[in-house]
């Protein structure tokens, strides 16, 4: 199984013309997927198949003889395809820990979960029966790190999900509300900000404009994060905020917070 919809088969050259395929899903009726006329090819991909579904197959050599085409014995084998490659996420769930998010794969009997420092050597994170959410602790701010999950159908595993993440803090949220020709961005606060960057647009697909720095340092204990920012009325505005950590080499940004836009009074 050389992925979840494709199934490679591969055979010694004899002395023959070519070669017949066939496939089965029960190992009684057949169908004739392939004929090959070079018997120097030496194998061959069936593609377009069902996920994690067993196949049957059947491939013999020929040789033509004047019009006639001399079929020798059958050889049988059998192979299921992979899983598919599961969906996956990944979020911060609170300072230097990330969430591995995955979700049920079909035919998985259990998941794989693999860690890298160098996006080249991965160690084993976790073996888990089911789908879920996999914590990973410990992190060092500003790093990056990456992840893998493939779903396995015991010892027959799909292709990876992968991807990376640098380790910061969690993303903000934010809300509007809106009083004459001004628009109120109040930001829901995360642990070990240094700040929040405050960015707007006037189009859902328009360009977004940093209007706003907010410091920690700078709001009095009791205030809430807030930035009142002058707008047009009656136009729509889209705004979205990030939190960031200021180490000392580097400023390190958390993922933008979901996009919300609102209508100007």
């Amino acid at each position: 199984a050389v992925s979840a919809n494709a199934i490679k088969l591969s055979w010694d050259k004899v002395a023959t013309t070519g070669y017949q395929i066939q496939r089965s899903t029960n190992n009684k009726k057949w169908t004739t997927v392939k004929t090959i006329t070079k018997n120097s090819t030496l194998s061959f991909v069936n593609t377009k198949l069902s996920v994690n579904k067993l196949y049957y197959y059947r491939i013999r050599a020929y040789k033509t003889v004047g019009r006639t085409k001399v079929y020798g014995p059958w050889t049988t084998l059998y192979q299921r395809t992979t899983p598919p490659k599961p969906k996956a996420g990944l979020s911060m769930r609170e300072y230097e820990v990330v969430n591995i998010t995955f979700a049920k794969t079909a035919g998985a009997t259990h998941y794989l979960v693999e860690k890298s420092l160098d996006g080249v050597n991965y160690t084993l994170l976790e073996d888990l029966p089911g789908p879920g959410v996999l914590a990973d602790g410990g992190l060092t701010t500003g790093e990056r790190y990456y992840y893998r999950v493939r779903a396995c159908n015991n010892d027959l595993c799909g292709p990876w999900a992968s991807g990376s993440i640098i380790s910061s803090t969690v993303t903000p949220t934010l809300a509007l509300k809106t009083t004459s020709k001004r628009v109120t961005v109040t930001i829901g606060g995360v642990e070990h900000a240094t700040g929040y960057e405050i960015y707007r647009a006037t189009s859902s697909k328009g360009k977004y404009t940093k209007v706003k720095t907010l410091l920690v340092e700078d709001i009095a204990e009791g205030d809430p994060l807030a930035y009142i920012n002058a707008t047009k009325k009656g136009r729509y505005y889209y705004y979205k905020v990030r939190a960031f950590v200021t180490l000392e080499d580097k400023t390190v940004y958390s993922s933008y917070s979901s996009v919300k836009k609102i209508r100007s009074k």
